[in-house]
């Protein structure tokens, strides 16, 4: 599974050290589960994620690996969130589309909203946030 995120990494260009990877398994039996991978340093996972973002995404031919026809073949990089707050970021994407904000992100297992590029984003810790006055 680690041979899988260093070819993602040399792809996309992202310095990373030999050892970064703590871990890496699938989440499920099928051949195409989801990847948990806990990286050691918080410097590498942000690196991915602003290459993603610099990419505007990812597939999987561009990262060098083998995919199955049976999907998009897109690659989604995410922070491993709680179950609430799963939920509570798939409200504030769904606000977010609504609303027509800017972005949505997580940052240490933390849910970020901003109304613009530029400014600072707002925490949301509840549905409460996402309330419009």
């Amino acid at each position: 599974m680690t041979e899988i995120v260093h070819k993602m990494a040399r792809s996309m260009n992202v310095q990373r050290e030999s050892d970064s990877v703590c871990e890496a398994y699938r989440l499920g039996k099928r051949e195409d589960a989801p990847l948990l991978v806990k990286l050691k340093r918080q410097e590498e996972k942000f690196s991915f994620f602003k290459k993603v973002k610099e990419l505007k995404g990812l597939n999987i031919e561009a990262s060098g690996l083998e995919g199955n026809n049976n999907n998009n073949n897109k690659i989604f990089i995410n922070d491993d969130l709680t179950l609430q707050n799963q939920k509570l970021f798939k409200k504030a994407m769904d606000f977010r589309k609504l609303h027509k904000f800017h972005s949505v992100f997580t940052r240490h297992g933390k849910i970020y909203l901003k109304k613009f590029q530029t400014g600072d984003p707002t925490k949301i810790q509840s549905e409460e946030d996402l309330k419009i006055e």
